[in-house]
């Protein structure tokens, strides 16, 4: 069992807790001694929730909340404070993924990803960290991928978005710095969650031969780098290498990529 024993106490808040990364944030906090409310569009969040009190013998609560409309996150955020809660620990995970033409998505697709990765995240970071610095404690971990960095067809909503995250965090880290908070950008590749609605088989062959990672990985590395302070991570270097050779194939191959399976 791992765990972080310097954040014991803690409390902390996960979006999008109760599956993949989330989840696993979720179980390594609650490993540590954590309080940890998880918050989820779906509606086993308090079972999971209950399931972690059992098990660990900490404080846990589940809040069912859709985080894909503008007001989400004063909602959010406004739950905590009726109800006293205090936030140490900030991770904002939820996420969802579509691979398709923009022009083909549905509007309320776009406008949904849009709020979830941008909106909901930068106000959720700025609401919380406002009462981080005051205690002068306090650690946000949001969630971007490499995809900010090679953005491809298909991907347009996607990659544009966790852009959006790797360079709200990092200049949010500067920010934060002269209050003693810390606030870090993990950007993972691939990773074997249901986000992608990849068949099992390609699961499982791709964590054999190490082109996926496990959540349960992801989210040690990315606590482990939060905790130290690390501006921005990207776990596994064959990730950074994936992103050099991804942004390094001429356009008439990625042309024909993109006609083949879009």
């Amino acid at each position: 069992m791992i765990r972080f024993d310097s954040i014991k106490g803690y409390t902390a808040l996960v979006t999008g807790a109760t599956s993949g990364i989330g989840l696993a944030y979720s179980e390594l906090l609650a490993q540590s001694g954590c309080k940890v409310i998880l918050v989820s569009i779906e509606s086993s969040v308090s079972h999971i929730a209950t399931d972690l009190c059992n098990r660990y013998g900490v404080e846990s609560m589940g809040i069912e909340l859709d985080l894909a409309h503008k007001d989400s996150a004063d909602k959010l955020y406004a739950w905590c404070k009726n109800n006293g809660v205090e936030v140490d620990i900030l991770i904002n995970n939820a996420g969802i993924f579509y691979f398709k033409e923009l022009i083909l998505l549905p509007q309320t697709k776009v406008e949904a990803m849009m709020n979830l990765h941008m909106v909901t995240v930068a106000k959720l970071t700025r609401l919380f960290a406002i009462g981080m610095c005051d205690r002068k404690r306090g650690y946000i971990l949001n969630m971007s991928s490499i995809c900010a960095d090679m953005p491809n067809p298909g991907l347009t909503m996607y990659a544009s978005t966790k852009a959006f995250v790797k360079s709200f965090t990092t200049s949010m880290w500067y920010e934060l710095r002269d209050y003693g908070i810390n606030i870090c950008c993990v950007t993972p590749g691939g990773v074997a969650t249901g986000l992608y609605s990849v068949d099992e088989k390609w699961i499982k062959l791709g964590l054999k031969f190490g082109v996926l990672a496990t959540p349960e990985n992801i989210a040690k590395r990315g606590i482990d780098a939060m905790l130290r302070g690390r501006r921005l991570i990207t776990p596994y270097p064959i990730n950074r290498f994936f992103v050099w050779l991804v942004n390094g194939v001429p356009t008439w191959l990625r042309m024909k990529l993109k006609r083949k399976f879009l």
